[in-house]
């Protein structure tokens, strides 16, 4: 039983904490590589800033095969592997700090009050998706479609909404650019600070009360911005 307990900065590597009690453990940057951690209910725990492995242990094993399929798939340029399609799922609350889901399709999935710290999403398909509340300080969404996302009140904080360089077949440089789409996004009461949104689309796009000083807004569209 390790409710309560504190094992911020732990050495926990190969442990063997399966069906472990972790109710208001702190696991903020502990080592839980290779740890076998089956049965164990992270969703009351504090994960903090964790690998992307630990962060998706506490899901169901169906979605952790997912995820870490997508890695493969993303990291081989599809050659293995699976893509992710996560559309209309319910992940509310996770914490998915540092996954790899670039390329993933997402759209209309909730993502309310997830953390999203550090996590790669360039070129995921987010439009429709729910991420009010969500935590994505220094994620990179490079070239992401986000249209008609809601994203009120989120915290993109240093986030990495500007283009992406495309590359041919045999991942070389094409010297193309694709920008980020948030058109139709609701932004209003969201934390843009230091965010760059260079090139980005933000036609229509709602940043009302939204916290935009320090954001990098080079070169975007934005007509029709409330």
């Amino acid at each position: 039983d390790l409710s309560g307990a504190d094992l911020a900065n732990a050495d926990l590597r190969n442990a063997d904490i399966s069906h472990a009690k972790v109710v208001n453990a702190n696991f903020d940057n502990t080592d839980l590589s290779g740890a076998i951690m089956d049965g164990v209910d992270f969703s009351t725990a504090n994960l903090g800033m964790i690998s992307a492995d630990m962060s998706i242990a506490g899901l169901p094993p169906d979605l952790r095969e997912i995820f870490t399929n997508h890695e493969i798939w993303a990291e081989s340029s599809g050659k293995k592997g699976k893509r992710a399609v996560l559309d209309g799922m319910t992940l509310d609350g996770n914490n998915l700090s540092n996954v790899n889901l670039s390329g993933a399709s997402l759209r209309g999935t909730s993502l309310v009050d997830c953390r999203l710290y550090e996590a790669d999403m360039a070129m995921a398909d987010l439009s429709q998706a729910i991420l009010t509340g969500c935590h994505l300080h220094d994620a990179n969404l490079t070239g992401a479609r986000l249209t008609g996302a809601d994203l009120r009140n989120a915290l993109l904080i240093g986030t990495h909404l500007g283009p992406i360089e495309i590359k041919d077949a045999d991942g070389n440089p094409t010297g193309k650019l694709w920008p980020a789409n948030l058109a139709g996004a609701k932004l209003s009461g969201a934390d843009l600070d230091r965010a760059d949104l260079t090139k980005a689309n933000l036609t229509d796009v709602d940043l009302s009360n939204a916290k935009t000083g320090g954001a990098i807004l080079t070169d975007t569209i934005r007509s029709n911005v409330a």
